[in-house]
């Protein structure tokens, strides 16, 4: 019973922090690309696999198991009756529902599980975000670290691109203090590939109003300084690439 508790208010706290810092989204001319949840799942506990049904139409479904060292996922990606394996490294543990889309454009249906790793204020957004990408005849795990909530555009070339989420801080001039800023960057996904775009990152300062315009308190090369001083500290990415083992 405390379990169910604990559980039930997990959800409702990433769920009203999520909703506490929308309305901070840049103003873009893409379309934004359709994805749809999948439906049937359980939560992932220590005792219990996580499972979701995605398709019925194409048979995915995935089914995620902890490793016996307890450190590492065991992922089963299951596509009718191919069954392509991960033993992936446990970063964060709080699964969203996962989301499926022809993310790379080849005309295959491939699959998005969003985790978050939980936390306080702000860092309740902190997560990961695992594709499970088509690559020819098998699919690839890709995984990229972000704030979540996750939003993906329709960009040129026929590309699909996620748009990147962190906070910053930089100092601004004009105010002779430190301001926090939300940064966006520009992922492309080609492939089973996940690269960071040339694309200009859009700035939006965090005040206690929705803000969605970029800001102009800071110069590009301001921006610039600000996000080499970040890096030093993280990876704001983090990509990761893992090759399935197929069996049958």
């Amino acid at each position: 019973m405390s379990k169910f508790f604990l559980l039930i208010m997990s959800c409702c706290l990433f769920y009203s922090i999520s909703h506490a810092y929308k309305g901070y989204e840049p103003r873009l001319k893409e379309k934004s690309l359709k994805t749809k949840a999948c439906k049937e799942q359980q939560y992932f506990s220590q005792n219990q696999n996580f499972i979701t049904h995605c398709s019925s139409k194409s048979k995915i479904k995935l089914n995620i198991g902890v490793g016996k060292s307890n450190s590492n996922y065991i992922i089963n990606f299951i596509k009718g009756e191919n069954v392509f394996r991960f033993s992936f490294k446990k970063m964060c543990t709080h699964h969203q529902r996962a989301q499926t889309a022809d993310f790379n454009q080849d005309g295959k249906l491939d699959l998005m599980l969003p985790i978050d790793c939980g936390g306080v204020g702000l860092a309740g957004l902190n997560g990961e975000v695992l594709y499970f990408l088509s690559n020819a005849e098998t699919y690839d795990l890709v995984s990229v670290s972000s704030l979540l909530v996750v939003q993906h555009i329709h960009a040129k070339n026929n590309r699909i691109q996620l748009v990147h989420k962190e906070i910053v801080s930089a100092f601004v001039k004009k105010d002779k203090r430190f301001r926090n800023f939300w940064v966006y960057h520009f992922l492309n996904i080609q492939g089973s590939k996940i690269t960071v775009s040339s694309r200009k990152s859009i700035w939006i300062m965090y005040t206690d109003k929705r803000n969605r315009k970029s800001t102009k308190l800071l110069t590009e090369r301001e921006k610039k300084r600000a996000w080499q001083v970040y890096v030093k500290s993280k990876d704001p990415y983090r990509i990761r690439t893992l090759g399935s083992d197929q069996a049958k």
